[in-house]
């Protein structure tokens, strides 16, 4: 008789097992859904971010966005302060108290407080220190924001941590949308770099009211100590990260103003500030959901290992082909869009799309290393590579922007495999095996990248307007792409279908 036959006789699941199943399941399906609000959270926030940034290059100088880059320099190392690692620490945290949420909040206001003030102290000083007389008002505007952060962190992790992606999605659309049209009608108006100080207040500002507006979650219970020191071993390891994720990822910026000034700035800032954009974009949709998913399988090395291969494949899908794309049109794309005096953005630009190539897999790495509270391994992978960066940039930067751009990308191909090897004590990956999941989309887009780049080459004069090479470039490239990986890696389109599937499915127990 077959196996299939009625006499066929049945091995019971074990309880244990099938709970496992329908826990590996709803987080399947929650995880899934949270990935629908954060694309709609990150696509649709940085594509309007992007094109208030396209909007603002066109009636703002690179002089204005320098000055405003070097604000921001010192307005980011500050707030690495204000928020002292706590939000990530509450996300991590299996068991929460409202003393944990309490402390973490009162904490990260008291900090701000501090650093306000100091900032409009020392503001005069950095201003002449920089060779910039305006820089100090605008630092003295901008540390407002610290404030408003203080204010926003611990909510805001709080409902990251319970996957309520949705009213983030629609708190930052907000937001971004009311500061971008802010910044925009300042610029329309002439006021030069304070429509961007406005932006980013405006932004800020508007984000804060409308998650307070969005949680139940008030600061209820007076800051305790003991509490306190629960989240600090997390949110010190995180703190350390931080800044050294600054002074690796801000060098590059300060070279680049002291040795060729602010209208150079100005460009790197703008070509560096699209690159990001789209990582956020086309890769931290699934970053976002990532540290949430690692947290709750922090315990569970089969299962958190096959989550960050599937991430890991998804993201370099889609990411890899944009930024080739993007690198090929550049010639063309970034004087239609942002005018002339932006021509000295385009080779940065190219250079700097390799950046998010590899950034679309290396976003996963600190949020797994810290989900299974390995916070120290992720602080020292963060020092080597900060240091890293330093001594490159600090070499290529009496040699040029285009210098210091190709010294920001060699940094994090030339530490990947230390990432890697972390990656495989904490989840225990195959290094073959997750490799893979970047590599054949990698080939497939540089196939891509290579056609449509001699295209724009060989036949620059081809079509009758810029916008119709543009089009037609998008289109070759797709199909491209779509072809190479195709060939290279035809699993992926069955990974699509299932990854819709789950976004469909209803939601059940």
């Amino acid at each position: 008789m077959s196996a299939s036959g009625p006499n066929m006789e049945l091995t019971p699941v074990p309880a244990s097992r099938t709970r496992a199943t329908s826990a590996t399941e709803s987080l399947g399906r929650t995880a899934a859904r949270s990935v629908g609000w954060v694309v709609v959270d990150r696509w649709g926030t940085r594509i309007a971010s992007l094109l208030t940034i396209l909007v603002l290059g066109r009636l703002l100088t690179p002089a204005d966005f320098g000055l405003v880059a070097l604000a921001a320099i010192f307005m980011t190392f500050a707030g690495i302060f204000v928020e002292q690692g706590f939000g990530k620490a509450l996300i991590q945290r299996e068991t929460l108290t409202a003393k944990h949420s309490d402390s973490a909040f009162w904490a990260s206001l008291a900090m701000a407080i501090v650093m306000t003030a100091g900032t409009i102290l020392v503001a005069p000083i950095v201003a002449a220190a920089a060779d910039a007389p305006e820089l100090a008002a605008v630092l003295r505007w901008l540390s407002i924001g610290l404030i408003i952060n203080a204010l926003t962190c611990t909510p805001y992790a709080l409902l990251e941590r319970d996957f309520k992606f949705k009213t983030l999605a629609i708190r930052r659309l907000a937001s971004t949308v009311a500061g971008g049209a802010v910044g925009i009608a300042m610029a329309l108006a002439g006021y030069g770099v304070w429509s961007l100080v406005a932006q980013t207040l405006a932004n800020g500002i508007v984000g804060l009211v409308a998650l307070w507006a969005a949680t139940d979650w008030r600061p209820r219970t007076r800051p305790s100590v003991d509490a306190l020191r629960d989240l600090w071993p997390i949110g010190f390891g995180v703190l350390g990260i931080e800044l050294l994720a600054f002074f690796g990822s801000q060098a590059d910026r300060m070279l680049v103003a002291a040795y060729l000034g602010a209208q150079a700035l100005g460009w790197y800032y703008m070509a560096m500030k699209i690159v990001m954009i789209m990582i956020e974009i086309f890769s931290s949709v699934f970053a976002a959901v990532s540290l949430p998913v690692f947290s709750r399988l922090q315990h569970d090395r089969s299962r958190l290992s096959a989550w960050l291969y599937r991430l890991t494949g998804a993201s370099s899908a889609i990411t890899l082909p944009c930024f080739a794309l993007a690198a090929a049109l550049a010639p063309l794309l970034v004087p239609w869009v942002l005018g002339d005096q932006w021509q000295g953005s385009v080779p940065i630009f190219q250079i700097l799309t390799a950046l998010g190539a590899i950034n679309a897999v290396a976003y996963f790495d600190r949020n797994l290393l810290v989900a299974t509270g390995r916070a120290k391994d992720a602080l020292m992978l963060t020092l080597g590579q900060s240091l890293l960066g330093v001594i490159l940039v600090l070499l290529a930067a009496p040699h040029g922007v285009l210098a210091v751009a190709v010294a920001v990308v060699a940094r994090q191909y030339l530490y990947w495999p230390i990432r890697i090897r972390l990656l495989r004590r904490a989840a225990g990956i195959e290094p073959a095996r997750y490799f893979a999941q970047w590599i054949r989309p990698f080939f497939a887009a540089a196939a891509m990248g290579l056609g449509v780049a001699i295209f724009v080459w060989r036949w620059p004069t081809l079509l009758p307007s810029t916008l119709a090479h543009l089009s037609v470039g998008a289109v070759l490239g797709t199909f491209i792409y779509l072809a190479a990986l195709g060939v290279i890696y035809p699993a992926i389109y069955a990974d699509v279908r299932e990854t819709l599937a789950r976004v469909r499915a209803p939601k059940t127990a």
